[in-house]
């Protein structure tokens, strides 16, 4: 109201008029901040609906990409895209002169040449235009993004080859930073053996073949059935406590472990995998360097320090929290809830004994795992992992009794 007043704008409420009296005042404010609210769930509730149907592969929104039609849903199916091949041809023509330049500028200038319009029917093409071509899932292949494909290399070993989503700003950086990966040799942690951004940005991996549990292929900890037994559970964390003594003892952190960057070997050996993306997604525009739900207290507030060694053993603790119980300790319906849990001192973490009372002797290792400040975390992974080796015979013990 005030910055509309500024403007000159007078407004006048037709069902009640709104006086200057401070309680009508108060009225206004709180009227609108239920309509904020209001607003904000719509919006939630819109967000959600769309990552569902994202999600069961359906279409969001009706204006394709440049190369498509969309033909609208009817009563026997859902609406979906079709390839234009006069687009198409145009979409394979940018991507040819792009390759033969390397310049926007310069595919801009051929395409005005060629008398090839742009959509909206102009002979102008936008820079922005033709990298939004040039960058799109529908033509690069990147519904691979982020995903691994297995492949046979010329010397007969079968190794996966990875995408990483990256923008321009994220993409310079990325061999500077996942050379530190390469130089990683250990048993739990994937193997890294090439990488490159020509014609884009990919990684060349050990192939890990995933573990099958009830007849489901578990390629990563993300795709792991839980809760798990306790033996199982310390076994995986374990395994990834050795991966990261190994890495930190050479001063490389990962700042981003999650389930999806533990792959799982036949015998549910732990690998981690996607060493330094966190830090080149850090640079980028487009992405965080941290995955919210499993972030550290220092990577949401710099109340809380900068990231070292025990931001890993913060994230860590989560995975060993959801191997246990099977739940998120931090889990909310938006990003702002579950920062804030995370963040909030106040919010008590419900140990893993509240689930089970056979979790009993894994509370104090999970609330200091996931202490909020780092001095009430394990020093380091060394420190952790002899507590672990001290957890795993007591377990064994009860579970011989």
């Amino acid at each position: 109201m005030e910055g509309l007043k500024k403007k000159g704008i007078e407004v006048f409420f037709l069902n009640r008029p709104i006086s200057d009296i401070l309680e009508d005042q108060l009225l206004l404010g709180v009227q609108g901040l239920i309509a904020e609210y209001e607003k904000a769930k719509i919006l939630e509730r819109t967000r959600r609906g769309r990552i569902h149907k994202a999600k069961e592969k359906g279409i969001v929104g009706s204006v394709p990409p440049y190369g498509y039609n969309y033909v609208k849903k009817s009563r026997e199916r859902e609406g979906y895209y079709e390839i234009n091949e006069d687009e198409a041809r145009v979409v394979r023509l940018i991507f040819d002169l792009y390759l033969k330049f390397q310049s926007l500028h310069r595919v801009k200038k051929e395409l005005y040449k060629m008398g090839i319009r742009t959509r909206k029917g102009s002979l102008v093409w936008a820079d922005s235009t033709i990298h939004r071509v040039l960058t799109n899932e529908a033509y690069t292949g990147t519904g691979y993004y982020n995903r691994r494909q297995s492949v046979e290399v010329d010397d007969g070993r079968i190794v996966a080859v990875k995408i990483p989503r990256l923008d321009e700003r994220a993409g310079k950086a990325f061999i500077n930073e996942v050379s530190t990966w390469m130089q990683l040799d250990h048993k739990n942690i994937v193997k890294l053996y090439d990488a490159n951004v020509v014609p884009l940005p990919y990684l060349e991996l050990e192939f890990v073949e995933g573990a099958e549990v009830n007849g489901k292929l578990c390629r990563s900890l993300e795709d792991l059935p839980k809760p798990v037994d306790r033996k199982t559970a310390l076994k995986i964390v374990k395994g990834i406590a050795r991966g990261l003594s190994y890495a930190h003892s050479r001063g490389i952190l990962h700042r981003d472990l999650k389930p999806g960057n533990i792959l799982l070997t036949s015998d549910l050996e732990p690998k981690i995998t996607d060493w330094g993306l966190a830090k080149i997604r850090a640079t980028s525009s487009l992405f965080s360097g941290f995955t919210p739900s499993y972030a550290a207290p220092e990577q949401l507030s710099k109340a809380y320090g900068s990231i070292d060694q025990r931001t890993d053993i913060f994230q860590l603790g989560i995975i060993f929290y959801e191997l246990l119980t099977g739940k998120n300790p931090f889990e909310g319906q938006s990003l702002e809830e579950i920062a804030g849990k995370i963040t909030d001192e106040e919010f008590e973490i419900p140990m893993p004994s509240d689930f089970s009372g056979s979790l009993r002797r894994f509370d104090r290792i999970i609330a200091r795992m996931l202490s909020r400040r780092k001095e009430g975390r394990f020093s380091s992974v060394d420190e952790l992992l002899a507590e672990l080796e001290k957890l795993s015979g007591d377990v064994e013990t009860m579970i011989e009794s």
